[in-house]
């Protein structure tokens, strides 16, 4: 069985018949039970019917415009408004139009990647690149590059000399056999 609340979330689902027969039983039940649900149920039921019931009437030609004409001439509507289908727009002078474009451009402006910063960037990251007559042009670089064993690419990552082992791996190595001892001994 539901409580108030519930019940009273889904009564429109109730009355749509759009709740699953499960809920549609539990809903049942709970408005035979409480009178104070069962009330709301009947009122939503009645203007449910009413609304369903009532007449449609349409307004006469010319009503629109006529309607209309009484608000400008009340002040409500200001005769520079035009109408497009069911709203109103106001146009906008022409000097807000200008300023948001001038607006978009200084912003594209800015945002823009300028080319000088990207040559001083690139200029920046490349290692070889030197005025003319400072060094003379680097060799052609080979067209494989070379295959490193692993052993090679720890020793180039941890050492200043690919010749010998690094320090550090051989001190890493002795941490994962007993790290308490190595935290004791650390230099």
């Amino acid at each position: 069985m539901m409580d108030c609340d519930a019940t009273r979330e889904r009564l429109f689902a109730w009355l749509d018949s759009e709740a699953a027969a499960e809920e549609r039983e539990a809903i049942e039940q709970h408005l035979a039970a409480c009178p104070t649900c069962a009330l709301e149920g009947l009122a939503l039921l009645r203007t449910r019917r009413l609304v369903a019931d009532s007449v449609r009437v349409e307004a006469p030609p010319g009503s629109l415009a006529g309607i209309r004409a009484r608000a400008e001439a009340a002040g409500l509507i200001a005769s520079s408004c035009t109408t497009i289908g069911w709203r109103t727009s106001r146009r906008l002078p022409l000097w807000a139009s200008a300023a948001a474009a001038v607006g978009a451009a200084l912003l594209a402006w800015w945002v823009a990647p300028r080319e000088e910063r990207i040559v001083e960037k690139s200029v920046l990251l490349a290692p070889d690149v030197r005025p003319a007559g400072e060094a003379p042009p680097a060799p052609a670089a080979p067209s494989t590059p070379p295959i490193l064993s692993a052993r090679e690419v720890n020793a180039s990552l941890w050492s200043s000399s690919p010749d010998r082992p690094a320090r550090r791996t051989a001190r890493r190595r002795e941490e994962r056999q007993d790290p308490i001892r190595s935290v004791w001994t650390r230099k």
